[in-house]
Formats: C-alpha cells, structure tokens, sequence
C-alpha cells in the first residue's frame, strides 16, 4: 500500500495523463463547438449587401422613395404596384454602393484593430454598429433618409465577422484553407438573406418584426465572442473557452494559460516593432493581387448592383423573376467557394515534402486562371441580351465572385506572416471600398445609354480580364521560387 502510494507521488504518470487527457479533450469539443457555430454567424451576418436588389423590392414596396417618381412622367412605370423610375433606381443603387464601401473599408478599420487590439474589442465593436444599422433599417419605412445610415453600419460588419473568424484557422492547420474559405461560403450564402427575409415579407410578416428578429439574432453573436473568442487571438493548441473574456474571469485553468499567452504576446508586440505590415503593403505579390480582386470586384458589383436595371432592359415587365432569381441562387456561391479549399488543402497533401504554402498556393494559382476563364464567358453572355440566358449568368456570376473572394483569404494567409493577417486582408477590403465608389458613377452610363452603355462596360470587363493573366504569372514566378527553396 505504501509501495504504491510512493511509487504514485514520485511519478505521478497516471494523474497527469488523465489530467492531458481532459485537457485535449474540453479542447477539442470547444473548439469544435466554435467552427460549428460560425454557420449561423456567417448565413445571417456575412455580405448580406450582395444581396441588396432584393432588399431594394422590399423597401420599394413600403413606398421609400416613392416620390421620386413623377407619376405622368412616360419613363415611370408599374409594376405589380411597384414604382419605378431612374431618380429611385440611383438613390438605391447609391445606397447599395454605400454599403460595399462601408463593409470593404471598415474591414481594414477593424483588421487593425484585431492584429493591434484583439479579437473581443474588434467583435465587440463590430456588433455594436451591427446592432445600430439594423435600428436604422427598422425605421427606414418612416423616415427614408435613415436608409442610408442603416445600409452603411449594418453592411461595416458584412466582410469584418469574416475576417474575425478566418483567424480560428490557425487551430486547424490540417484544413485551415477549407476554415478559410468557409468564411466566404458563409459570405456567399449571405447574399441570399435578404432574399429570405423579402419572402417572409411577402407572406404576411411586418416589415418591423422581420428586422426586429434579426436584431435579436445579434445574440448568439454575443454568445461567441464572450465565451468562443479569445480575447486576443488564436493560438495553435489553445482552449478557447480558457481564452475567452468571460473564460479568463470564470475558469481557473486560464491562470495558467493567461501566462503563458501574455508571454508570447509580449514576444509578437517587440516583432511588430522591428516589422511592419507595410512592407508587406507594397510587397509586388499584394499590389497584382489588389489589382486583380478590385477589377473582379468591380465586376461583381456592377452586376448585383444593377442587376434589377439589366434585368428590365433584357425581359421587360417580366424582370420580377429574375430579380427573384438572383437571390434565390446567390446561396450557390458557397458550393465552389469551398472547392478552392479543397483543392488548396489536397494539394498540401499531394506535395507534402514540400512547405505547407506551396500546395496551397498552387491552388490558389490553379483557380485565378479559372477565374479569368470565367470571367471572359461571364461577360459575353450578359452581352447577348438573351433572356433565356439570365439563369446561366446568375450560375456563371456566383462562380467567378466565390473564387474571387476565397482565393484572396488564402493567398494572404499563405504568402504573408499570420501577424499582420488583420492588416493585409483589411487593406484588400479597403482598397474594394474606396475603388467601389466608381458604382456612384457606373450604373449612369447604362441609364444613360441603355443596352449600348451595358454593352460597353462588359467590353470593358472582358478586356480587363484577359489583361488579368499578369496575376497568375506573378503567382507562377513565386512558385517556382518556393520549389527552389525546398
């Protein structure tokens, strides 16, 4: 008895083993408890401006704006009760580019935030002017103007919640493109909640109760920050729960962990004195790859956001299903977003003698070229003007935007140190915002010029996209360099 207790306090393997097994194991469950939320984040929160046309139907059918349009005027016309005339068209279309310019930008606004402050401050933050976009919409219907305030604060968190949980990838670096990408599925399928909530609308349900509950859905959000998130970063390896604000204050094993996390903290702030992300800023691999997603997002956003104009243009007074359409595929997006995950994480696996890096950039190289592909063909059949093409343009349109947007999350992940992710991937949004600001002027050249002004600007994209090839050739140069290294 003696022997075993003895044997038990000088090498105590048992109770420390048990003890790790727990460890792993509260690990584990919480950090999968954080990816297995992210869903119900990412459907409601996440780009939810992309889906702005069908939002547009909503508000015009609770007259905002409706007197705009000068009734005895021939160029105004009604459909199914809805007014429409160009004057309501470009004061939605603005708003709507208020609201890209809004989420791209304050997305570098809260990257720095998240590389200098944390994640808890810049969720916390993000949330708070959520919250306050969504009172603002709820009250549009009554006072118009508010509009515009509403569709700026609620589109500032559409690509920030993003970001904020693109940064969990680092606790699965096994599938940490596929944890990534998973950011943009979840931004793809955003572009149909204002879909969704239109059709609720359309059933019955008060325009004030419909927003009034997605208020309340900010909760869960709440619930993930202050118990999921840590409060500074993720760490590989780290509990979560232990980390989490409330986490710090309520568990005792954080004690422990706070040290521990401190340390490497106060390691990173003296590597960022000596560093900075603007190296990186100016760095030729970003600067291509800047170019190349603001002319694609150019692309997409002429698209969305004059997509009720075209859609008139080509079918007439039978636009509506079509409009209709474009929301209730935007969900699609999701499904190839996630193949560029798939293909970046197997190919890590198919070279893995070589650096992790390598295969995901080869996947990334592999999809900018499709991309372009895409592109060129999105292009000629918005040319054609043929209606019974607008379900392929819909399909070809949620294509190119989903590996648009997921390749950049990888590409600056993977080529760029995981410090300044926040910095990089806000500027990428930023330089998407202020080059978004074009969508104030854009949609005036076809209702100026109809299908000849449509005409031009998609020559316009076609071209750029074949000048786009510089991207991937920039991509193939640094692939090389890294398969000299190894």
């Amino acid at each position: 008895m003696s022997s075993e207790s003895e044997r038990t306090a000088l090498n105590p393997i048992k109770e420390d083993s048990a003890e790790e097994k727990q460890i792993k194991k509260t690990m584990a469950w919480s950090n999968l408890l954080l990816l297995f939320t992210f869903p119900l984040e990412g459907v409601i929160f996440f780009g939810t401006i992309m889906g702005w046309p069908n939002m547009v139907e909503v508000l015009k059918q609770l007259h905002v704006y409706e007197d705009l349009c000068d009734l005895s005027s021939n160029q105004t016309e009604i459909v199914n009760g809805i007014v429409n005339c160009n004057q309501r068209d470009v004061i939605f279309s603005t708003a709507g580019t208020i609201g890209g310019f809004s989420m791209n930008v304050m997305t570098l606004v809260f990257g720095l935030i998240v590389d200098k402050k944390g994640l808890f401050l810049s969720r916390s933050l993000i949330t708070i002017t959520v919250s306050i976009g969504l009172i603002c919409l709820m009250f549009t219907p009554d006072a118009n103007w508010l509009m515009f305030p509403g569709v700026f604060l609620h589109s500032a968190g559409g690509y920030a919640f993003v970001l904020t949980n693109a940064t969990m990838a680092t606790l699965f670096p096994k599938f940490a493109a596929i944890v990534l990408v998973l950011g943009q599925c979840f931004f793809q399928i955003g572009s149909s909640y204002f879909r969704v909530l239109s059709i609720i609308f359309e059933s019955g349900v008060p325009y004030k109760w419909i927003i009034g509950a997605n208020l309340l859905l900010t909760i869960p959000v709440w619930m993930r920050t202050l118990f999921l998130f840590p409060v500074k970063r993720f760490e590989l390896g780290m509990n979560v729960l232990d980390a989490s604000f409330l986490g710090k204050r309520f568990k005792k094993s954080a004690k422990i962990e706070n040290v521990e996390i401190q340390n490497t903290e106060d390691a990173e702030k003296e590597e960022i004195k000596k560093d900075s992300a603007w190296v990186f800023f100016k760095d030729v691999n970003f600067v291509v790859m800047i170019i190349w997603i603001v002319f694609a997002n150019l692309n997409v956003l002429f698209c969305t956001f004059t997509w009720n104009a075209y859609t008139r243009e080509v079918a007439g007074n039978n636009y509506q299903k079509h409009v209709d359409s474009f929301g209730n595929f935007a969900w699609t997006a999701s499904i190839f977003a996630i193949s560029v995950g798939l293909c970046s994480d197997g190919l890590t696996k198919v070279y893995s003698s070589k650096p992790a890096a390598f295969g995901k950039i080869l996947g990334v190289f592999i999809f900018v070229i499709l991309n372009l592909i895409i592109g060129v063909i999105f292009g000629a059949l918005q040319l054609a003007f043929d209606e019974s093409l607008i379900l392929p343009i819909i399909f070809i349109y949620n294509i190119y935007r989903a590996w648009a947007y997921s390749l950049v999350a990888v590409f600056i992940k993977f080529i760029f140190p995981v410090k300044f992710f926040g910095s990089l991937l806000g500027a990428q949004r930023c330089a998407l915002g202020i080059t978004s600001l074009a969508m104030l002027g854009l949609p005036e050249i076809p209702k100026s010029f109809g299908e000849d002004g449509f005409r031009g600007i998609f020559y316009f994209f076609i071209a750029g996209q074949i000048a786009m090839i510089v991207f991937p050739v920039i991509l193939g140069r640094k692939l090389k360099i890294m398969k000299k290294e190894t």
